[in-house]
């Protein structure tokens, strides 16, 4: 994370740091603009999910293009959200600050000790899916979210095992082209970080 500090320029949302280390210049403003739209949405519809957001999460990280719309990186408290999600078309401030509170109470959750490991997951996914219904419905025009909040609260509880986390990873990095050798130490990776340091992996939705 030093890295990525360095080569980021410095900016704030809400007192929240931000970095975007590899997004283009133009790019940035458009980044900017659409999460102090999303704090500024929550802070007049739900203050309370914006007050855990500001407190929760010690940064924003924008990174990434894979699928998943946000992470919470247990190691450092930092919320990644992804680069392809921000700017794509038809990501809405609603949407974004959705993505902010379901990883702010992943957040919550790790500091009063309460670990993302197999056992423990899908629990945690529905306490963190929860917060996010709750929070979607007092926002404007964020229908969206409200119905994929509720798809999400009939996951499948093997969707979130070690081995889905595995395969999902590993497709995708299939879809990029990536050499069998690598894909093959990833699963061995995966695998062994999953047994031995389940409390540090990133928390995904």
């Amino acid at each position: 994370m030093r890295l990525t500090k360095w080569l980021s320029p410095k900016h704030a949302s809400h007192g929240v740091p931000v970095w975007t280390p590899v997004t283009g210049t133009g790019e940035r403003p458009l980044i900017y603009e659409l999460l102090d739209e999303a704090l500024n949405l929550l802070k007049a519809s739900a203050p309370g999910r914006y007050e855990r957001v500001r407190h929760s999460l010690k940064g924003i990280l924008i990174f990434g293009k894979d699928s998943i719309r946000g992470s919470y990186m247990s190691d450092t408290g930092i919320c990644r959200l992804r680069e392809s999600f921000m700017l794509a078309p038809d990501t809405t401030a609603a949407a974004i600050a959705c993505v902010l509170v379901h990883e702010a109470t992943h957040g919550r959750l790790f500091r009063l000790g309460i670990p993302y490991d197999e056992l423990l997951r899908y629990r945690v996914e529905m306490v963190c899916i929860k917060a996010t219904l709750l929070t979607a419905r007092r926002l404007p025009r964020a229908e969206v979210e409200v119905d994929r909040c509720r798809r999400q609260l009939t996951l499948d509880p093997k969707y979130l095992s070690n081995e889905s986390f595995t395969q999902r990873a590993d497709g995708e990095l299939r879809e990029l082209g990536a050499p069998v050798w690598l894909i093959r130490f990833s699963i061995w990776f995966r695998r062994r970080r999953a047994t031995t340091q389940p409390q540090r992996r990133a928390i995904r939705k």
